[in-house]
Order: C-alpha cells, then structure tokens, then sequence
C-alpha cells in the first residue's frame, strides 16, 4: 500500500511543451514512414491509383470519427472550401507522391520546408495581412535556401524537385483554406471531410490507369494511409497542447529521419549543398512561425 502511495505522490503529469514535442515528433515519424512506402508502392502502380486507395484507406479510418457529424458540414459556404481544399490537396499529394521515387528523401524534404514562407506570402496576398520587413527578409532568405539546394546553372534542376515545390506551394493553399475552416470546424472534422471529398476526386483519374493491385501493395498502401492519418491526428494534437513557437521547431526532426531511412533503406547520401540549403530555410521558418507569434501576442 505504501509503494502504491508513493508512485501516485511521484507521478506528474507531463507538461504541455513536453507534450507538443512528443506529438510533433511522433507525426515526423509517421510521415517518413509514409514517405518511405510510396516508393515500392510506386513500383507497381500509377501514382493516381495509389493516391485513390490511400485515400480510400484514410477515409475508412476516420469514418468512424465523423459518424456523429451526420455531414452537416458538407452544405453551403463551408461545401466550398472543403472542394477548394480538397483539389489543391489532391494536387499536392499527387505532385508529392510522383517525385518522391525520382528525387533523395532529404532534398524533398528540404523543398517541402518552403511551406512556411508560401503561406506566409498567400496570407499577404489573399487575407491581407501586414507582413513587416523582418518576415519579408527571413522569406527571402528560405526562398535563398531553395536557390542554394537547386543550384540552377551549376547543376541541373530535375524536373522531381519543381514538383516538390508545386506540392509545397498547393499545400500552402490548402493551409490557407483550413485557417478559414477552422473558424467553425474542428480538426477532426475537417480532416475526415478531407478524405471525403478526396475519395471521388482522386477516382476519377485512377479509373485511367487502374489495373489489379496485388496483396502486398494493397498492405503497403494501407500502412502508408494509416501512417499518414496517424501523422495529421499527431500534428494536430501537438499544435492544441502548446504554443506554435514551440511545437515547430520539432516539426524539422522529419529531416535526420528522412536522412537516416534514405541511407538505410536505399543508400542515399545527402549532399552538402543540399544540408546547407535546407538549414537556411528552416532557420527562416522557425522565424517567421516566432515572429507570427509574438505578433499576435502582441496584438491580443
């Protein structure tokens, strides 16, 4: 009885940036792992029909989340931004999905850690918000970082990597889209009404390619569909346990994971314009998401 005592006395509970940082990192480990199983998935089929089973898979994970929902949501204003989101998150995953086999993991990677300066520059463009010059100069600065990874005229730019980038700039938009969703969603919804309004876009092009998976790529995709909505519900909780400024800078751990699996699994040695590039961007976005903050603190 005393030793039960003793251990409740001990117990404490785990404080929240603690907790954010768990969350964050756990997301970064399922999203290597997704991004590790498109590859012999890729092997296979087309990337359309993996993109529809994917999100085939997803949607019936979430199903029994959104059952309470009964798809009020789906009607109206809120119909449109979910078909907004869902096609340029469509076009993200399948730009995404397409380069990942063609490209090293850590360079996409690097690429895709431009999504905070596009969001950055869409919140200036379509909400209107006031960016001062410390921001504009940590954008260019990350966008300087793309150049540095890149090189263009002293090495060539593979086709992959602008895929990277149009799947970093079409998640930008989606973000946007979800910030308005956000106002009267919750994350659990919006992210089961995703994979609802995925489904039948992401069908339509795959009936172009279909042919009959076999087992084993059926089993990869749905462990590459459960990584992914595992990493999203992982991210989410780690964004509601603490403050943004602490949870991002954890987001990055995604870069010596996708470092580690790419030279295990498929002897990929990242070069070093290609560390150096991508640290300058996620120096520029962990600066733009604390200066986000302490604006935003400072407007409260």
């Amino acid at each position: 009885m005393l030793a039960r005592r003793s251990f409740r006395a001990d117990f404490r509970p785990v404080p929240a940036p603690v907790q954010g940082a768990l969350w964050m990192t756990a997301a970064g480990a399922c999203f290597t792992v997704m991004a590790v199983l498109i590859r012999p998935a890729a092997a296979e089929l087309h990337t359309f029909e993996i993109l529809f089973l994917r999100n085939l898979f997803a949607l019936m994970l979430m199903a029994p989340l959104m059952s309470r929902a009964r798809f009020a949501a789906l009607r109206g204003p809120r119909l449109r931004l979910y078909l907004l989101c869902g096609l340029f998150m469509l076009v993200s995953m399948a730009t995404w999905f397409y380069a990942i086999p063609l490209i090293p993991l850590v360079q996409a990677v690097s690429l895709h850690f431009t999504t905070p300066l596009f969001v950055t520059v869409l919140a200036i463009l379509v909400l209107g918000e006031t960016v001062g010059v410390r921001r504009w100069s940590a954008v260019v600065l990350g966008f300087a970082g793309v150049i540095v990874i890149l090189r263009p005229g002293m090495a060539e730019v593979s086709p992959a990597s602008l895929l990277v980038l149009v799947s970093t700039f079409a998640w930008a938009v989606t973000i946007m889209v979800i910030r308005i969703l956000t106002r009267t969603e919750t994350a659990r919804s919006i992210v089961g009404y995703m994979f609802l309004v995925l489904t039948p876009f992401s069908l339509v092009p795959a009936l172009f390619v279909w042919q009959a998976p076999s087992l084993g790529v059926i089993g990869v995709i749905a462990a590459l569909s459960a990584a992914g909505v595992v990493g999203h519900l992982c991210a989410t909780r780690a964004f509601a346990a603490t403050e943004t400024t602490i949870v991002i800078p954890f987001e990055y751990v995604r870069m010596p994971m996708f470092a580690l699996t790419g030279f295990l699994f498929f002897g990929e040695v990242p070069e070093g314009w290609t560390l150096l590039g991508s640290a300058v961007i996620i120096a520029a976005a962990i600066y733009i998401a604390r200066r986000e903050a302490q604006v935003a603190r400072e407007r409260r």
